[in-house]
């Protein structure tokens, strides 16, 4: 987010950072490093690993530049927004690095330095709470840093309004962080994320990024849910907006795969055909590999039905079929390969083969049929 950037150019601006250049280092070799350089050297460091997302490699630069900000602002307090910044930044990589005792200690004393140097209800306060609240969402089972989250929220109200686009934000990031840790927290979750999409929808549109980001994890919750139709509203809102704004990227890829699955979930396998087509337009512009052989897996499998004969009988196998991938997505012209076991397990894998769909591949544009693709079918009553 841009608070978050802001405060950090703060710093780096102040410190007149250039970049360093090692690699190779071992972790003991990075802390002996950190301890001879200066502020501004340890800053340029640490920007560098987490720029890489080398958290741990991050650590001892940014403990380093935290240790003498912290020594300086001792004797002059012009240091001390610049040792509030290095707080937090050092307290965010100890809780990315699951350091919880000094994590806690380092985000409480940023919290205190940002208090005491822009106000108890400035905006500069939101961050500091905010990882406060991920932290105690992230160590403390049952609990979803509550008071720290109300706190923030408090304050964004105050500052821009109950349904600003920076509560919203802060909505989501708590829902994203009560997603990933807070144990036995799901359906909270849940809401602070319908309240983020909700906002979105009401300040930025329906066709900002924000507001899809939103709408596209609603859409995921709801198909893990099963509530197919509305993870496929959800979904197809997201993924409007982001094949006009980003058509060629991951998340947009996997918006399309998600579709897929929704829709042959929900019976709707024509529905599916122009996502199939999507993720073969996006592999091509992305130039991946192309997929041949049992390298090209499906977007939507269907398990075969293990043959009630031959599970009375105790029987195992193995069925290897070559298939054909259409311009749509969809298969034909089975062919077996392999075959270990009776005659109903070749029957019973290509009934499961039609129903696969998978990524139609592209050429210069345009969805082209792909034949040699193999997929291995294993029966096992283990």
């Amino acid at each position: 987010m841009k608070r978050h950037l802001a405060a950090a150019l703060l710093l780096s601006a102040s410190l007149g950072i250039t970049t360093p250049a090692f690699a190779g280092l071992s972790l003991e070799e990075h802390e002996a490093r950190a301890q001879t350089m200066t502020v501004r050297e340890a800053y340029a460091a640490y920007e560098e690993w987490v720029k890489k997302e080398s958290r741990y490699y991050a650590e001892p630069y940014a403990h380093r530049v935290y240790s003498l900000l912290k020594e300086a602002a001792a004797q002059d307090e012009r240091h001390a927004k610049n040792l509030a910044q290095a707080s937090l930044n050092y307290g965010r990589l100890l809780l990315s690095v699951n350091k919880r005792d000094q994590a806690e200690e380092i985000l409480e004393e940023a919290l205190v330095l940002f208090q005491s140097q822009y106000g108890n209800d400035a905006p500069e306060v939101i961050d500091p709470l905010m990882d406060l609240g991920h932290a105690e969402t992230k160590f403390l089972s049952g609990t979803t840093g509550g008071k720290y989250y109300r706190r923030a929220i408090e304050i964004a109200e105050k500052l821009e309004g109950e349904d600003s686009a920076l509560v919203g934000q802060l909505y989501y990031e708590m829902a994203e962080q009560q997603l990933v840790m807070g144990a036995g927290k799901r359906n909270l979750a849940v809401g602070n994320l319908k309240k983020a999409y909700k906002i979105f929808q009401a300040t930025l549109g329906e066709n900002h990024g924000r507001t899809a980001l939103a709408s596209y994890r609603l859409g995921e919750l709801k198909k893990l849910d099963k509530r197919y139709d509305a993870a496929a509203e959800f979904l197809e809102a997201a993924v409007r907006v982001y094949d006009s704004g980003a058509p060629n990227e991951r998340l947009t890829q996997r918006m399309h795969t998600l579709l897929v699955e929704t829709y042959e979930k929900m019976g709707e396998s024509d529905l599916a055909t122009k996502h199939c087509q999507a993720v073969g337009r996006i592999k091509e512009a992305n130039r991946d590999p192309v997929e041949t052989g049992e390298s090209y897996e499906p977007l939507f499998l269907a398990q075969p039905k293990y043959p009630v004969s031959a599970q009375r009988r105790g029987l195992e196998g193995t069925v290897v079929l070559e298939l054909t991938v259409t311009k749509d997505g969809r298969t034909s012209d089975f062919r077996v390969m392999e075959r270990y076991g009776p005659d109903d397990f070749v029957k019973a894998s290509i009934e499961a083969a039609r129903k696969f769909r998978y990524s139609a591949r592209h050429e210069n544009g345009q969805p082209v049929d792909t034949a040699g693709v193999k997929y291995r079918f294993v029966y096992s009553l283990r």
